[in-house]
């Protein structure tokens, strides 16, 4: 079969990422409003008023098995931004740099894949999987691109299934199923004192 496919590079490899499972490409320039949010394990962005988890695919490919708790708050550390990062003036602070990611969905759900660099759009022939790769539901089979290199073809579901991702009408209904009330949303001002402590101040009393 020949697929259209965006092409995507992550670490030092190319990935194809099918057009049917691409909903639109994000940059976020570091001077930019949006910003990407922390939580103990997880990075999500408010793209249009919805949160968005956020996986990084390099990060995930380094791991072999499905990402823990523990994996997932390790990734999370090391792209945290430090403090004198965040103000850009301490004596090690460096340039943020810009971050590109893909929306992507699997059925009604959608997440931002976290790539190195977004280079172009391809129509591929899809090549089965080795019978030793099979098993990796990461990737769903492979093509050769023009210069002679192999690329693996992602599978969005199996990206979705590794990461563990949460979702928040999963977080709702955990709530709800432990018998927690949810009182409505109020904007807040988010801020760190410290290294790992992160408060909230409603924008009502300030």
């Amino acid at each position: 079969a020949i697929i259209p496919c965006l092409m995507v590079r992550a670490g030092d490899q190319r990935y194809a990422i099918p057009q049917k499972d691409l909903e639109e490409l994000v940059c976020l320039h570091p001077q930019a409003q949006t910003r990407i949010e922390y939580t103990l394990e997880q990075e999500v962005v408010r793209l249009r008023d919805r949160l968005l988890p956020l996986v990084r695919l390099a990060g995930l490919l380094d791991r072999p098995r499905p990402l823990d708790m523990e994996a997932r708050e390790a990734i999370v550390r090391k792209h945290r931004p430090s403090a004198e990062s965040v103000d850009n003036t301490g004596p090690t602070a460096r340039p943020a740099a810009a971050t590109f990611f893909a929306v992507v969905r699997v059925g009604a759900r959608r997440f931002g894949l976290v790539v190195d660099e977004i280079l172009k759009n391809e129509e591929i022939v899809v090549k089965p999987l080795h019978s030793l790769l099979k098993p990796l539901a990461c990737f769903s089979g492979a093509t050769i691109l023009g210069d002679g290199r192999v690329a693996l073809i992602l599978n969005m579901e199996g990206i979705l299934q590794h990461a563990g991702v949460c979702f928040g009408t999963h977080v709702e209904q955990r709530g709800a199923a432990a018998g927690v009330v949810h009182a409505e949303t109020t904007p807040a001002l988010l801020f760190r004192y410290g290294a790992e402590e992160q408060f909230a101040v409603p924008l009502a009393m300030i």
